[in-house]
């Protein structure tokens, strides 16, 4: 050993590779086991009674928020409209000859020629016949109501499950089997264990 150069023994230096420091996003997947479940699911049923005219949509389909869905009969509860319409127009012309005749009673009154309980009891007709108009504006609202429920939409952006009424069928207001349900799946959750 004697007479070699110190170092001959030595292994050569490893070669270094050097590259310039960045910062950037780099992204992590995983595989893994997991359950997507819709973000949010909805079971359409209807809210009055009839009989299913029409569907707009095929299962599976995606639907947007307020396509329609479902078309009841709309006779019914057209015929509901009208009939409270008539009797709106029936009570606002008895409403009008009994402000008429009130204010005719007030005035024979002033003059003396009528008691007040005359004229009192002709008055108090008259605010009840007012009454009964704002009644019946009410049920006219009620009935168009009604009539607007034959249309069934969809309450949110979906996807469509499958069929469980078809067309012609009668149904209840909220009634079970619900009419078909829709899944929200844009967001999706998906659960890990």
């Amino acid at each position: 050993a004697a007479g070699k150069s110190p170092g001959a023994d030595a292994r050569p230096a490893p070669p270094v590779v050097v590259a310039a420091a960045e910062e950037r996003d780099i992204p992590n997947q995983l595989s893994e086991i997991g359950n997507v479940e819709a973000y949010q699911m909805v079971q359409i049923r209807s809210q009055v009674n009839g009989q299913i005219e029409d569907i707009f949509f095929k299962e599976g389909q995606d639907v947007r928020q307020g396509q329609k869905l479902f078309q009841l009969d709309k006779r019914p509860f057209q015929a509901d409209v009208d009939k409270a319409l008539g009797a709106l127009q029936h009570d606002e012309a008895q409403a009008e000859n009994s402000k008429a005749q009130a204010d005719r009673y007030s005035a024979l009154e002033k003059q003396g020629v009528i008691s007040r309980e005359q004229a009192d009891t002709i008055r108090t007709q008259a605010r009840a016949d007012a009454s009964a108009v704002n009644a019946d504006k009410a049920a006219v609202e009620a009935a168009r109501v009604q009539l607007r429920y034959t249309d069934i939409t969809a309450p949110i952006d979906a996807r469509t499950g499958a069929l469980l009424i078809n067309k012609g069928n009668l149904v209840k207001a909220n009634d079970t089997p619900f009419l078909v349900q829709l899944n929200q799946l844009s967001p999706i959750y998906v659960t890990f264990s």
